[in-house]
């Protein structure tokens, strides 16, 4: 790619996230006028469990236990498919302290 190029598709692209922060701004104080406070920090919690809680937890232990789970209902071994099936379940807290370093570090100093 031409030096010309790039540049031109890399200052495009640095003026999109640009304009897209902007108007993701503007549409955060359009909520706020329109919502209230209450509402609005209802509707960002809610966005923030549908976010971390559906997509970034599992890591890839939901399609594992996907192509596990009918193997083990086949074996017809009860023991083996609840075992699988909590083992796809980690601790809450585990997955809080794994996807967010800044929080571990510190939870590990004693700061409340």
């Amino acid at each position: 790619m031409p030096p010309r190029n790039f540049l031109r598709d890399s200052l495009g692209f640095a003026v999109a996230q640009y304009v897209i922060r902007v108007l993701l701004m503007v549409r955060a104080v359009v909520a706020v006028r329109l919502l209230g406070p209450l509402p609005d920090g209802a509707w960002n919690a809610l966005q923030l469990v549908m976010d971390y809680g559906t997509t970034l937890p599992p890591m890839g232990t939901q399609r594992r236990i996907d192509q596990a789970v009918p193997a083990r209902i086949i074996e017809g071994d009860p023991d083996r498919l609840a075992r699988l099936e909590r083992a796809g379940q980690p601790p809450p807290g585990f997955q809080l302290l794994r996807l967010n370093p800044a929080l571990a570090i510190h939870v590990r100093q004693g700061r409340p």
